[in-house]
C-alpha cells in the first residue's frame, strides 16, 4: 500500500511541475513582447536639440562646470575659448590649451586635444550633452522652474582610441549657474 500512495503523490508533484514549466514558457515570451511594445529607444542629446536649448543650456561647452554629485565642489572644469582649466579641491588649477576651433554647435560631440600649459602632456576629450533635469522652486504662490544642464566628458589616452570611442574614463559635470 505504501508504494501505491508514494506513486500517487509523486505523480501529483510531476503534474505541478509540468504546469508551472508550461506557465513559464507562456509568461516569459509575453513579458518580453510587452517590454518591447511599451519601451522606446533613447537617444543622447545633441548641442542643437530643442530640449537642450529650451532649457537655457549653452550652445557649446563654454562655461564653468562642476562635477555632478559633489556637494563641496571637489572638481570643476572651466572651458573658455582656447583654454580649459581643471580645478581640484577649489585650490589647485591645471591649465590646458587647445588649438582646434571645435566648440561649434550642431554636432553630437565636441572633441578637444588639450596641451598642458607647463608640461608636454596631452589629454584627449570628447564632450556631449548628457541630461536636463528640472528644479522646482516655489516662491509664494508662483512656481518658478529652472533646469540643470549636465554634460558627459569622456577622456581618452590616444587619438587612435578617440576614433574608436575606447575611453579610459568619463565624468558628468553640471553647469554652474551661480555665476
Amino acid at each position: 500500500m505504501k508504494s501505491k500512495e508514494c506513486f500517487i503523490k509523486s505523480r501529483n508533484i510531476l503534474k505541478i511541475f509540468r504546469r508551472s514549466y508550461f506557465g513559464i514558457l507562456i509568461v516569459t515570451p509575453l513579458y518580453f513582447i510587452a517590454l518591447f511594445l511599451f519601451v522606446g529607444s533613447a537617444y543622447a542629446l545633441n548641442w542643437s536639440d530643442k530640449e537642450w536649448r529650451d532649457a537655457g543650456c549653452p550652445r557649446s561647452a563654454i562655461g564653468l562646470w562642476k562635477l555632478d554629485g559633489s556637494d563641496n565642489n571637489k572638481k570643476a572644469m572651466r572651458i573658455e575659448k582656447g583654454k580649459v582649466a581643471i580645478i581640484a579641491n577649489n585650490k589647485s588649477e591645471e591649465n590646458f590649451l587647445y588649438k582646434q576651433t571645435s566648440l561649434k554647435d550642431g554636432n553630437k560631440f565636441i572633441e578637444l586635444v588639450l596641451d598642458h600649459a607647463a608640461h608636454k602632456k596631452q589629454i584627449y576629450l570628447k564632450i556631449r550633452p548628457h541630461l536636463i533635469s528640472q528644479i522646482m522652486e516655489s516662491q509664494g504662490a508662483v512656481n518658478k522652474s529652472s533646469y540643470n544642464c549636465l554634460i558627459k566628458v569622456f577622456q581618452y589616452s590616444s587619438p587612435k582610441k578617440t576614433k574608436f570611442d575606447k575611453y579610459s574614463s568619463w565624468e558628468i559635470y553640471q553647469l554652474n549657474n551661480s555665476n
